[in-house]
């Protein structure tokens, strides 16, 4: 069996010495181009592999980060979690996930898990154990970046979505449509997003003199199930509204097909909007009009905020805001009572 290669070995093949080896594996300090490939040549060459858990215990770095999403089964948060995965993996560091569920005491046992597995550093979906993560970050010293659709309310890194704004956008399409009775489907109460999503709902009536009807406002958790039950309690009222806007694609596809089932035309008879444009949304058959986030860009962003402040360098806090914007497709997008 051939001995395995050490550093040593690694720095008299590349002519180097070893602390320059150290620098490249590392990727610490400054390493000429023509050095770097020199070592990772030599590396390749005598088959060196660094030994990980040392270097991590050396240097307290696990290259690991903690990620939590409300929901991994909602295509939303696991399209972004792919773009987060893939900008960290291009970094060399590892990404370890924890779903939350919405529930501030899962939230907990996420965070709690992520310090036993020593992250260098969390992103975190619109948290709701704000103290918490304040005690992680301020005592425990690992950075954080929060994807939240408000302002951060503390002296933390975050990406923000204006959700706000593409709910308004939404709705304010439908009204110049000529839609007056436009079914909201949401959960008013929590999370965060969904009461983002609200504002912007109830602004476009607003903001063009029209009065919301609450009973309009049906709940909708953003899981399997909601968006059908909703439809059903929407279609059910004495006068049913003729667009239906629900807070994330899930339940809009959703409402689709139960009207479809129940014997509706989309759009003829109700339109259909919905919010994320998750990559379903646009395939033959659904064709959904819905609020697009920037879902990869959004990812990229946490990965490389939270990067840059795992290289130690002071800096002021930094808030990087997106803002979505309107997809329409075939579930809406003529004039209310047009034939064509």
């Amino acid at each position: 069996m051939r001995k395995a290669s050490t550093i040593k070995d690694v720095a008299r093949e590349a002519g180097v010495g070893i602390s320059t080896v150290s620098r490249v594996i590392n990727d610490s300090g400054y390493v000429s181009q023509e050095t770097r490939e020199k070592v990772l040549a030599a590396m390749d060459e005598l088959q060196y592999q660094p030994n990980e858990i040392a270097r991590s215990l050396k240097r307290r770095h696990t290259r690991s980060i903690g990620l939590t999403v409300p929901e991994i089964g909602n295509p939303f948060f696991g399209e972004v979690a792919e773009a987060v995965e893939i900008a960290a993996r291009e970094k060399g560091y590892t990404v370890l996930f924890s779903s939350t569920r919405d529930d501030p005491k899962q939230e907990e046992v996420g965070i709690d898990l992520f310090l036993e597995k020593q992250v260098d550093g969390l992103i975190w979906f619109a948290p709701h154990n704000k103290s918490k993560l304040q005690t992680v970050l301020q005592q425990r010293r690992v950075p954080i970046v929060v994807i939240t659709p408000e302002p951060v309310w503390w002296d933390v890194d975050s990406v923000c979505v204006n959700d706000t704004a593409g709910a308004y956008e939404a709705t304010a399409h439908l009204i110049q449509l000529g839609h007056r009775r436009i079914g909201y489907i949401a959960e008013p109460d929590a999370p965060t997003y969904s009461q983002e999503r609200l504002k912007g709902y109830k602004a476009a009536f607003r903001e063009h003199h029209l009065v919301t009807d609450e009973s309009l406002i049906v709940r909708g958790d953003f899981r399997e199930g909601s968006g059908a039950r909703a439809v059903e309690a929407l279609m059910d009222c004495s006068e049913p509204p003729t667009a239906i806007f629900a807070a994330n694609d899930l339940m809009a596809i959703e409402a689709l097909a139960r009207l479809r089932t129940k014997g509706y035309r989309v759009p003829e008879d109700v339109a259909v909007v919905g919010f994320d444009d998750v990559k379903i949304a646009a395939i033959g058959g659904i064709e959904l009009t819905t609020v697009s986030q920037p879902k990869q860009e959004v990812g990229q962003e946490a990965v490389r905020l939270l990067i840059d402040r795992l290289s130690g360098e002071p800096r002021a806090t930094r808030q990087v805001t997106f803002n979505p914007y309107l997809v329409v497709r075939k579930t809406c997008g003529q004039q209310i009572g047009s034939s064509s």
